[in-house]
């Protein structure tokens, strides 16, 4: 026979008597095959580590983010509040001969316009379409988007946020000659209905805006003018005259001379907010 024919008929034999080796052989070809693909496609316990780390950081930016964006969007209501006072205020002013309207507590008049210690925004209700005579029904528009901070109701008993300038108390509105730079409502502390000297200074026994943190929107006020427009605005950036120049209702407690003279400079007010927050007096 010839020897090469002879090689390969042993060679096919073999291979049929032992079946085992040839499955043997694939076995240990896919168990091979198999660990690689796992060795080459597995994480390594800090990549994940890693992944973990990058998603938490980015997860709290993300709701950073989306909390800034639901503040800004709170202080823009808080400000359509405001100009929404401040349109009704010259409405209220246009039928009554240019009058503003009461912002005195011991204000009664023989044509029982004003009625001793009504809140001025009672008389500003209807041009707001608002059906109110007290504050027993809360209205949107009577409160601060950011209501339950402190600074807007710390006693927990209150229900109005915005305060009028009592300095302008029944004055004409005609009589004003920078009424863009006059403030006629701000967010107020304690349920204030007033902006009197004395909450702006921190004396009054009440209403103690000017002591009361965290300020409302971003560490700002919401601040209504005589022109109808409103700003977020520092305590600091407000200046005495904007509340009394013009003004005939002048009360004691205003600086002399106080004209372009800050309520309080931004150092103090830095002071006065980590003293409030540390609780301690600056």
């Amino acid at each position: 026979m010839n020897p090469i024919i002879s090689k390969t008929s042993q060679r096919i034999a073999h291979t049929f008597s032992h079946p085992q080796s040839r499955t043997g052989n694939r076995s240990a070809s896919a168990s091979t095959s198999s660990s690689l693909f796992v060795s080459k496609s597995a994480f390594t316990l800090i990549e994940l580590l890693a992944v973990i780390v990058i998603i938490g950081i980015l997860a709290a930016l993300t709701l950073t983010a989306i909390s800034r964006v639901r503040t800004q969007a709170r202080a823009a209501k808080c400000l359509s509040n405001i100009r929404q006072y401040c349109l009704a205020t010259s409405l209220y002013a246009t039928d009554h001969q240019g009058i503003l309207p009461c912002t005195n507590y011991n204000q009664v008049k023989a044509d029982d316009l004003f009625l001793e210690g009504q809140d001025t925004a009672i008389y500003l209700m209807p041009y707001m379409n608002v059906r109110a005579t007290n504050f027993t029904v809360v209205h949107d528009i009577i409160d601060c988007t950011e209501k339950d901070l402190p600074l807007l109701n710390y006693t927990g008993t209150k229900t109005r946020t915005y305060g009028f300038n009592n300095l302008m108390n029944r004055q004409n509105l005609n009589a004003f000659t920078a009424p863009s730079r006059q403030v006629w409502i701000m967010d107020m502390a304690d349920g204030g209905r007033w902006i009197r000297p004395g909450t702006l200074k921190g004396t009054s026994a009440a209403f103690q805006l000017r002591k009361a943190f965290p300020r409302p929107h971003m560490g700002k006020l919401g601040v209504g003018f005589l022109d109808g427009h409103a700003q977020l605005r520092r305590l600091s950036s407000l200046t005495w005259d904007m509340f009394a120049r013009d003004a005939t209702n002048l009360t004691t407690g205003l600086p002399t001379p106080w004209d372009g003279v800050p309520i309080l400079t931004p150092e103090k007010e830095a002071a006065e907010e980590a003293a409030a927050r540390a609780g301690t007096n600056p």
